[in-house]
């Protein structure tokens, strides 16, 4: 006699019995499971626009000094010579450099970078 679907306790899903069956039907889609035709993050804003800062060193200094600045003039910062600078992404410290000189201009050799969470 022909094995028959059977009804179990689920709402009257129907299971196949175990003989002759084939593979399991796929799960439904999850919360946080990928999607393939969807675009992902860095795919869409690919090429969305940002600045990279390259930062040296920040500085606070009065009014009174501010004004006296002039052609010239010398501002002591706290870094020391060789010690990496900040690259910063938006706004937002994403990395370290050093300073490198590429024929007659400057550039950052990136040493740590990292992308947010």
């Amino acid at each position: 006699m022909a094995e028959s679907l059977k009804e179990i306790d689920t709402g009257g899903a129907a299971e196949l019995p175990a003989s002759g069956a084939g593979p399991p039907p796929p799960r439904p889609p999850r919360r946080g499971d990928p999607q393939p035709d969807a675009p992902t993050l860095g795919n869409r804003y690919a090429d969305l626009p940002l600045g990279i800062e390259v930062e040296l060193d920040r500085k606070k200094m009065t009014v009174r000094d501010i004004l006296r600045l002039k052609p010239g003039s010398v501002l002591r910062m706290t870094r020391s010579a060789g010690e990496n600078i900040d690259i910063r992404v938006g706004g937002a410290l994403m990395g370290f450099g050093e300073i490198v000189i590429l024929e007659e201009r400057m550039g950052v050799r990136i040493t740590d970078f990292h992308e947010g969470d």
